[in-house]
This record gives structure tokens, sequence and C-alpha cells, in this order.
């Protein structure tokens, strides 16, 4: 990388979790850090822990005009924005009876449309600027299916095909386009996930998803810390070349693994033996 010239970041969902520390290693790494979030109460905290950053800004990934607030200000003070880290997203829980139209609809809204947003509005900057990578954070959750989280997982699956998509489109002007595959980290996700509400007052369901959510928490306890998969992520970015999509976390690995080489039966045995064994009843 040019240390004469640092690039410029630009990542989403910066209050907690990977947002956070990944931004926080862009800024320790000769990047010029805009980390952005929805709501400015973890302003300060991540303040103490940046080292080279610009202001932190607000941005909503659902509100077109928060993100042309927002990039429109950085692009004024740069003229150029170097990398994306699409990293924003929530989870939804519950029955897919028990789930609303409504509640699919917020979903997609946050971890599908919101980057899709970022994308409308930064992708000419870069061409303009000719060059730019853009990184989507997704997660196994894009390659295979889990009960009970199934707005989540299409709009995982939403946004690995569109990456792909777009990889195309967009290699003649050197941009680049790559999606990160996490495993299971050791964040806030599953405390700030939403819940279809009658999901456990319904008895075909409520104990499996108790069952669940426990096991989640289980495995989120052991699981990767943040600043493994920032720092994972701040590497990516300084490759000349990106690869399609890279895995983070050996249990991801695991299963991907393991869906590449079974048929599509013996691999649905294989996760409600591996995962779910005693949880879906």
């Amino acid at each position: 990388m040019n240390k004469s010239k640092p690039k410029v970041v630009v990542i989403t969902g910066c209050s907690s979790g990977i947002g956070f520390t990944t931004a926080v290693e862009f800024s320790k790494n000769n990047f010029i850090t805009f980390p952005t979030m929805r709501n400015l109460r973890n302003k300060n905290e991540l303040e103490n822990e940046l080292e080279n950053s610009e202001d932190i800004i607000q941005l909503d990934i659902t509100s077109d005009t928060s993100i042309e607030n927002a990039i429109n200000e950085i692009e004024k003070k740069y003229g150029r924005i170097d990398i994306l880290i699409n990293n924003a997203g929530y989870v939804h829980l519950g029955s897919f009876e028990d789930t609303s139209i409504e509640e699919f609809k917020q979903q997609m809204e946050t971890n599908f449309f919101g980057p899709v947003r970022m994308l409308k509005k930064i992708i000419p900057i870069m061409k303009k600027n000719k060059s730019g990578k853009i990184i989507n954070i997704s997660s196994v959750a894009g390659l295979t299916g889990f009960p009970f989280m199934s707005p989540h997982i299409s709009s995982s699956f939403a946004l690995e095909g569109l990456t792909e998509s777009l990889r195309y489109e967009l290699k003649k002007f050197d941009i680049q386009l790559s999606l990160i595959e996490i495993g299971a980290v050791k964040t806030k996700f599953i405390d700030n996930k939403t819940l279809s509400k009658n999901s456990l007052k319904n008895e075909d369901y409520s104990k499996s998803i108790e069952n669940y959510l426990s096991m989640f928490k289980n495995i989120i306890e052991n699981a990767n810390t943040p600043d493994t998969v920032a720092k994972k992520i701040v590497e990516f970015s300084n490759f000349d070349t990106l690869e399609p999509r890279y895995v983070i976390g050996e249990d991801a690995q695991l299963i991907i693994n393991q869906k590449k080489i079974e048929s599509a039966l013996d691999y649905e045995n294989y996760i409600l033996d591996f995962m779910l064994k005693g949880i879906i009843e």
C-alpha cells in the first residue's frame, strides 16, 4: 500500500461488534477511516479507540437521504472512496409461520437493500476514480439454510448473488467486490436480534426456538472474537486482487466443506446431526 497516500475507507454498522473493531483496526493501519453508525450513542466509546480516523458519521443504511448526506461529506473532503465495507445488519429470529411480511421486509431493508443503497451511491465515485474495493460482510448463512432464521438467510443469499453479479459488471472499471463469510463471532448479534412476537407462544415451535437460542448463545461464548475478524478484513483489503469470497472461522469452513462433498440430502442430515440434534422437536 502507498504510505504517502492512505486509502479512504467507509465502514457501516460501527456501533459495536465487527464494525466497531474493524474501524479500529483500519485506523491503526494507515487508512483514512470513516466509521459510520445509525445511532451515535456509542460514538465516544469508539472515538477513544481510533488512531487515524476522521469524524464518526451518522449514517442510516435504510435512508437514502442519510446515505446521500454522509457520502457527500466524505467525497467533498477527499474526492474519493477507495474501500467500502458493508457491515451493518441484524438477525431476525422466529418460525416462518409467525414471521410477518413486514418483518421480512424490515430484514431485507437493512441486510440487503442497505448495501444496495450504499453501492448505488459509492460505485459512481469509484468509477470516476477508476478503482475501488467493496467488501460485503456476509456469513455462512449466505450459503446454507438454518431453521428459524428465514428472513436473515434470505437476505444473506440475496447479498451473495448481488456481489457475484457485480464482480462481472464492474471488473472493467477496476472495481473489485468480495464477500466475507464468517462463522460464529463473540458479539451481541444474538442479543440484538428481533424476534417474531408469537414464536415463543406457538406450541408448534416455541420449545425448538428456545433450544436454538440456547445453542447459539453457547456457540457464541466460545467463538472467535471480533478483533480476529477485523484483522482479516484489513488483511484482505490490502490484497491487490480480491477473491470472490473469503471464509473466516473453522465452524464456517467446516460447514462449507461438508456442503461441497455431500449430496443435498446427506448434507441436510449432517446439519441435523451436527448442529440441530435435540433442537428440532
